[in-house]
């Protein structure tokens, strides 16, 4: 049989079926036979019903969403129609005919446009993708394929015909349709079989390079020579320095957490659960933009976390997210959790901007704009409205849609109250921003218990329950509940042992015990997926059926009663006594944020005496029903159990225990001398003994970051929100419910006075020190105010009222110590002291209450505490008066710090009143981002005399240092003179007179004898050796600024070789100055074209080892990620190799370079090594011995990025653009260079599919990617396959070149012409390339306009390009030019840049002067050759067709096509198209543009989107 015949009988059965199902005969109804279009479709109903004019005008989405359904598949019905031969149903007709009579029924029946809406959006989700092969070479089986698709969509249509005339005289449920189990199984049908055409077509296009790779003979894997690793700053959506500004200004502590949070819920959700919330009308509705806002309420332990997690899920794989997956939808989250980090909302909403940039470029480049002004983002209502309600508000009657973001946020009851408020007055933003003119398209799902209802301002939302809510209830969980049992009675220690069984009788035991536990918890638990887990965690490891059956009778049906009654258990079962673990439990439920393994080891020693050696393993094991571990020890406690037993066995005649034989004081330890010393020495309780820390020391190195990294970056949270809840209302006496539990917190009251007495120890003794929990210091300075306030000071006994006033003296009345607890959280102590008086006022109550407990003296400064919080801080700003201005002489080690951290705390205190209010608003300072300058001379002054101090050298030294910290450079340079009036040897005045003259005046021959000065009388000891390390690369970059290049060239030499006498990697200062040594000594040799002595030295810089085990070559090259130390390295020495030829060098620099990148570190190095790494894999390819070496490299680039977390991915999107352009032009040049010889290039082929391809729920999508455009190239050039097939890869690179060049963002236009242009080139229409790419090239033709005088006067400071010179390489000179053609032209002729230029283009924040359509353009092109002319002397710019990003001037492309450039780069193959001077069709859309004529560029856009299937 014929595949014509297969298929029409297959087609007729459809139409028989049609028929039965709306009871209509298609041969005998003229409707069947005169439809062919949608427009068609349109004239029918209108001619025959004139309602349907009435309801398309009312309900316009209808019929957009059917024509979206039907238009993409007009074409290829046609084409299907030619398989069924001479049947008289043709498809078209067939089909459209049917959707005729569809919208005919459905005007009769109420709400039935809604129900065809969510249909017609359904299907044409699946059917837009087939428009891609509607071509007359379409295969067979293709044909087939499109065959079954129509046959299932005409079974859709009928069955939804019949369905809607059924329930005519009912109210028909907005997506009853969708809910029928005919019409869903053959939705599900449709989508498999549209899903199964993109592997057909792969399939189809494999078969073709099959063919081709039978005439093969041999095979060969060479490189041909091509330009890697391009520039891709030209085509950044943003610069790589906005995008690390971008990347900070975003970047919260919280980010890390929440991306390992999902990752974590995605691998415990149970298979299948979750999935009927999407069938919700509340949640369709929601997603189809008729509800802004989303609320799914729930009980505590009802499942709504993973809820959360599986709409997460669902949308992600409904809307790709990826950044090179052209789409305007983003799909974002936060998970709110007890940690402060995950509560704050300015952190929550810079975290979900932070994902959307990830996903989105346009929304990238608007965040970039938006932060440059910190002041946008600097509260959560500033973020709000500037990086949300600013960018994806639209107006409704714009010809482009905004961008849509879904945000899903779990746990909002977590939050404070007040953060929770804040949320809510943003959703009232939301919600108000919607009208009939204007919308937000910000779609929110907030998981919530429902007492958030109460929260002030939730009412003002604008929520209805009845239209915008979901509660998840026991029915709705209750098939989810099913599939959480039976995949936790996998896990059940006596179900495995029973399931074992092979005699019936032993069947049938399995089979009763698992239906009896499966019984008990499915219709106990009500819908809790806590109260089963708590169930399934006591009886998983139970040694018997009966002991099962035990544990499920006792098992209480409430929550908090089952909770309590695994307290209980524990109690029974806890052998040390409860103590332990209350503390754990105080500690975890209190504290403001989660506390590390180490912290709570510490705690626990000040607090009970205790070194738990077993911490981790007890809270992963015996008290893991209550306890969650976050971090490394969770996902290493597994091995660590497999090999704990191991590393323990002790050998018969093992010599392990022969220290027992050794006397103790031979041992180096003294023994106790009795009884009563042994029990001193491990004293339980309340150990106010421990509060100095000097019985702790000697123990210090029991716990220490080197032995257990993991129990510092581990920590400690419940395993349920609701364990908490039930501790607080336990711990609270009015709202407890059980008195026989000895596990708990007895009284929350008392919890929270002894973690704030516990801080304050910390506070006055070394403990945290001794044990490296710095961060533990930083917690008690931070928190213990908190606690305390927390604390009714009427339930608190006297006794327990004077020890805490004792302590409070002791902080206070000291001075330093208060001063000491700001080291580290600068800016949270000065907010919490003088941002508000509340924590002052407290402080001054308690030390009222400690009566009879000072001394008379002691009790006068209390007196005067108690009236005035100015007298209560008196000590304290004395102590940074003394810190700041006090000094014993110049070799005092405290000028290593210049006390400008106190000198904020002086500022802020200076402002304070009696009664604690401040006359500053000081919750916004921050010390290391605000500027000095903000305080006044005068002020500095007060703040000075502040004491009495008397005005020594130290005192003026001190005090101008600050001024000119402040930018009083005048005032600075007066007293650091008086300074030396009095003491001339005074070597931090000489410093700083040199800084003031250097740095603020600029007058470098002042600056530079005062340096020298400076060095000369620093003093000689310890702490200040090698100071001159960062004293002589200053007067390096003075020198040169001088043009005195060889006196910077000596000054950076002895920076270097000072630097010698260190060794890098120690944590100080010393680090710093070496690094900057090193870089000012290579750019001055460097500069001096002293190569030689370049070479020497990085050869003497691998032979010098640091710190960390490696060599200082490495550690310089890593450092090269941060600006400070970035001087092109590697560019520097692809040119010393180019001069010098030095192959030997080559291979050191490669082998040095591998030795970098095998440095240590964790995921936080994972920057450093990106970046490293994209650099040498260039070089490695452009001038190492061995270029097949860099493709290993990139390609471990490319796995390690994407192996990464979301947000790693997010920062490196960049790096693996450029490294799998770099990939995809090699694996072309493979497969080239195996056609050519007839050998296999399926390999390469292959891999080039991987890179220009990605899978997201479940289907693969080509990438917005160089990749992809090259293997389009591949496909239309080598394989000659159909267009349809090879335009599908070049596709999305199109689509997102002109959804930015649609969109509202001008400033992204130059970029996306760009990418238009090289799209363009790879599909062979150079026409439109030539346009898209003239117009990026105007600003050059503008320079050259502007600066046409001076051309030849450029020219004449650069040598021309030369051919490389075999026998004499030294004539080559490739000078390092300035740093944009502004700046080389201000140096030649400044006056072509004064403001008074009427040539000068407006600047950016002119917006009424800004052309809209060349915002933001630049001469963004510069040669790839190796010439050294400036961009204005370009005379013409030949692109490459085939490399990525890569043009040459006139001279340099004549290099290329004589394939005589000096590095690796482009090929004399490869076809290069004159872009510039611009063609007389770029010159006609420039001209349109530059005269506003926008309706000319509109025009040809909309021509490329038809003609390359474009659809937004």
């Amino acid at each position: 049989m014929s595949a014509n015949n297969s298929f029409e009988e297959i087609w007729l059965e459809a139409v028989a079926k049609y028929e039965k199902s709306t009871n209509r005969k298609v041969k005998d109804d003229s409707v069947f036979s005169r439809l062919r279009t949608v427009d068609d479709l349109q004239n029918e109903v209108e001619s025959e019903e004139k309602r349907f004019k009435d309801f398309r005008a009312e309900h316009h989405k209808v019929y957009s969403a059917l024509a979206k359904c039907f238009r993409p598949i007009q074409d290829l019905i046609q084409l299907v129609q030619a398989g069924l031969g001479s049947t008289p149903y043709a498809p078209a007709a067939v089909v459209l005919g049917a959707v005729s009579y569809l919208l005919k029924a459905s005007i009769e029946v109420s709400k039935a446009y809604d129900t065809l809406e969510v249909l017609f959006e359904r299907i044409g989700d699946l059917t837009v993708r087939l428009q891609e092969y509607a071509t007359e070479n379409m295969e067979e089986s293709l044909k087939a394929k499109m065959t079954d698709i129509l046959v299932c969509l005409l079974g859709v249509i009928g069955k939804s015909e019949s369905l809607i005339e059924r329930c005519r005289f009912k109210q028909l449920a907005r997506t009853i349709l969708l809910h029928d189990s005919d019409i869903q199984d053959s939705l599900n049908k449709l989508e498999r079989y549209i899903t199964s055409e993109f592997g057909l077509v792969l399939a189809l296009t494999y078969g073709r390079v099959g063919k081709l790779q039978d005439t093969a003979t041999e095979t060969t894997n060479k490189v041909d020579i091509l330009s890697a690793g391009q520039d891709s700053d030209r085509r950044r959506v943003i610069s790589e320095a906005e995008e690390k500004a971008l990347s900070e200004a975003l970047r919260t502590n919280a980010a890390a957490i929440v991306a390992a949070k999902h990752a974590d819920n995605l691998e415990k959700l149970t298979k299948g659960t979750g999935l009927w919330i999407a069938d919700e009308a509340m949640f369709q509705a929601w997603e189809q933009e008729k509800a802004p806002v989303l609320w799914i309420f729930g009980k505590p332990g009802t499942g709504k976390t993973f809820l959360a997690t599986r709409i997460i899920d669902v949308l992600k794989n409904k809307y790709p997210q990826h950044v090179e997956h052209a789409s305007l939808t983003s799909v974002s989250y936060f998970y709110i959790k007890e940690d402060p980090n995950l509560q704050d909302m300015n952190q929550i909403l810079k975290t979900i901007a932070a994902q959307i940039a990830k996903v989105e470029t346009r929304y990238q480049k608007f965040a970039a704009r938006v932060i440059k002004d910190s002041d946008k983002i600097v509260t959560a209502s500033h973020t709000w409205e500037n990086l949300f309600l600013d960018y994806f508000t639209e107006d409704m009657s714009a010809d482009a849609s905004a961008s849509l973001a879904f945000i899903i946020i779990d746990g909002l009851d977590e939050a404070p109250e007040g953060e929770r408020v804040r949320l809510l007055r943003c959703l009232k933003k939301l919600v108000e921003q919607t009208s009939h003119k204007r919308r937000c398209r910000i779609q929110f799902a907030i998981f919530a218990r429902p007492e958030v209802r109460g929260d002030p301002g939730f009412e003002d939302v604008g929520f209805q329950i009845q239209e915008k809510s979901i509660t998840v209830t026991p029915a709705r969980n209750q098939e989810d509940i099913k599939k959480y049992i039976r995949q936790r009675l996998e896990q059940i220690a006596v179900l495995k042992k029973l399931k074992l069984a092979t005699t019936k009788q032993g069947i049938k035991r399995y089979h009763t015990v698992t239906k009896q536990i499966n019984q008990s918890i499915q219709t106990r638990s009500k819908g809790m997926f806590l109260w089963a887990k708590l169930v399934f965690d006591q009886i998983d490891k139970l040694p018997s059926p009966e002991a099962i059956s035990g544990a499920l009778e006792s098992a209480p049906p409430g929550l908090d009663d089952m909770i309590h009654h695994v307290f209980k258990r524990l109690g029974f079962e806890e052998q040390a006594g409860p103590k332990y673990l209350n503390e754990l439990l105080i500690w975890v439920t209190c504290a403001y944020r989660s506390l590390s393994l180490a912290e709570l080891y510490v705690i626990l020693i000040v607090r009970t005496g205790q070194h738990c050696y077993m911490l981790d393993d007890d809270l992963k094991g015996k008290y893991s029903t209550v306890f969650e571990l976050v971090g490394p020890v969770e996902a290493a406690f597994e091995d660590d159990e497999s090999i704990k037993l191991e590393d323990r066995v002790i050998e018969e005649g093992s010599d392990a225990f022969s220290f027992l034989d050794i006397a103790d004081d031979e041992d180096g330890q003294e023994a106790p001398e009795s009884k009563e010393d042994y029990e001193e020495s491990s004293v339980e309780g309340d150990t106010s003994t421990h509060s100095d820390g000097e019985d702790l020391e000697a123990d210090s190195k029991s716990l220490n970051k080197s032995d257990n990294p993991l129990y510092y970056s581990t920590t400690v949270g419940f395993s349920h929100a609701r364990i908490r809840d039930y501790l607080v209302s336990e711990g609270t006496p009015s709202t407890r419910r059980f008195h026989d539990c000895k596990v708990g917190i007895e009284n929350l009251n008392s919890a929270h006075f002894h973690i704030a007495l516990t801080c304050l120890r910390i506070l006055s003794s070394s403990t945290a020190e001794n044990y490296e929990t710095w961060s533990l210091s930083h917690y008690a300075g931070k928190y213990f105010m908190f606690h305390l306030a927390e604390v009714d000071l009427r339930d608190i006994c006297q006794k327990e009222r004077n020890e805490m006033a004792r302590h409070l003296y002791t902080l206070f009345n000291s001075g330093s110590l208060l001063l000491e607890s700001s080291y580290g959280i600068p800016n949270d102590f000065i907010h919490t002291w003088f941002g508000t008086k509340k924590y002052s006022g407290i402080v001054r109550e308690w030390l009222s209450q400690g009566h009879d407990e000072f001394s008379t003296e002691e009790q006068t400064w209390v007196n005067g505490a108690m009236s005035s919080a100015r007298e209560l801080f008196r000590p304290m700003a004395l102590s940074c008066v003394t810190t700041w201005l006090i000094k014993s002489g110049w070799d005092d080690e405290a000028y290593l710090d210049k006390s400008e951290l106190e000198v904020w705390i002086l500022y802020a205190y200076d402002a304070l009143d009696n009664e604690g209010e401040s006359a500053y608003s000081l919750l916004s300072l921050d010390t290391a981002e605000s500027s000095m300058e903000s305080i006044s001379l005068e002020q500095l002054a007060r703040f000075a005399e502040l004491g009495s101090v008397e005005k020594t050298t130290h005192w003026y030294t001190g005090l101008a240092w600050i001024q000119m910290e402040c930018c009083y450079t005048d005032a600075a340079i007066e007293n650091f003179r008086k300074a030396l009036d009095i003491s001339p040897e005074g070597w931090v005045a000489m410093e700083g007179l040199a800084r003031c003259y250097g740095d603020d005046l600029q007058d470098f021959d002042s600056a530079i004898p005062w340096m020298y000065k400076a060095i000369e009388h620093l003093p000689s000891i310890p702490e200040f050796e090698g100071l001159e390390l960062y004293f002589y690369p200053r007067i390096s970059k003075w020198k040169s600024e001088l043009q005195d290049n060889e006196g910077a060239m000596d000054a950076a030499r002895t920076a270097y070789e000072a630097g010698k006498g260190f060794v890098y990697g120690t944590g100080t200062a010393s680090d710093f100055s070496i690094l900057s040594s090193i870089k000012h000594y290579v750019s001055t040799l460097f500069a001096a074209d002293r190569f030689e002595e370049v070479v020497n030295l990085l050869y003497e810089l691998d032979r010098t080892w640091t710190y960390w085990s490696s060599s200082l070559l490495s550690q310089f090259l890593l450092a090269g990620y941060f600006d400070r130390y970035n001087i092109s390295i590697f560019e520097k020495i692809g040119k010393i190799i180019r001069s010098t030829k030095l192959t030997d060098f080559a291979d050191f620099v490669e082998a040095a370079a591998d030795r970098a990148l095998q440095v240590d570190g964790d995921d936080e190095n994972m920057d450093l090594y990106i970046s490293l790494a994209t650099k040498v894999a260039l070089w490695k390819y452009q001038y190492g011995n061995r270029p097949e070496n860099s493709i290993t490299l990139w390609e471990t680039i490319v796995a390690k990025i994407d192996q990464s977390n979301e947000m790693s991915q997010a920062r490196h999107s960049q790096n693996r653009s450029s490294v799998t352009a770099a990939l995809g032009e090699i694996y072309f040049s493979e497969a080239v260079t195996a056609f050519g010889g007839g050998a296999d290039f399926k390999t390469p082929v292959s891999k080039l599919q991987k890179l220009a391809t990605h899978t997201q729920g479940g289907l693969r999508f080509y990438r917005a990617s160089y990749p992809a455009m090259i293997l389009a190239y591949w496909l239309r050039e080598y394989e000659k396959v159909d267009k349809d097939v090879w335009t599908a890869a070049l596709r999305p690179s199109m689509k997102q070149a002109l959804y930015m060049l649609n969109d509202d963002d001008p400033w992204n236009d130059q970029s996306a012409y760009a990418q238009l242009g090289a799209t363009l080139l790879l599909a062979g229409d150079t026409l439109n390339a030539a346009i898209a790419l003239g117009i990026t090239t105007r600003p050059l033709e503008v320079l050259k306009e502007r600066e046409a005088p001076v051309i030849s006067e450029l020219q004449a400071n650069y040598e021309d390009v030369r051919l490389p010179d075999e026998e004499n390489q030294q004539q080559q000179s490739f000078e390092e030019l300035p740093a944009s053609p502004q700046e080389l032209t201000a140096t030649v002729r400044p006056e072509l840049h004064t403001t008074e230029d009427p040539k000068e283009e407006p600047s950016r924040d002119d917006e009424n002067a800004i052309n809209p359509k060349l915002a933001g353009f630049e001469c963004m092109w510069t040669c790839d050759g190796p010439c050294t002319e400036p961009k204005q002397a370009y005379e013409e710019l030949h692109f490459c067709q085939i490399c990525y990003d890569t043009c040459f001037c006139s001279k340099c492309s004549e290099l290329v096509k004589r394939d005589r450039l000096p590095f690796r780069k482009c090929s004399a193959h490869h076809p290069l198209v004159r872009i510039f001077p611009i063609t007389p069709e770029a010159r006609e859309m420039t001209d349109a543009l530059l005269n506003r004529d926008f309706a000319r560029q509109q025009t040809w856009l909309d021509g490329l989107r038809d003609t390359w299937g474009v659809v937004f």
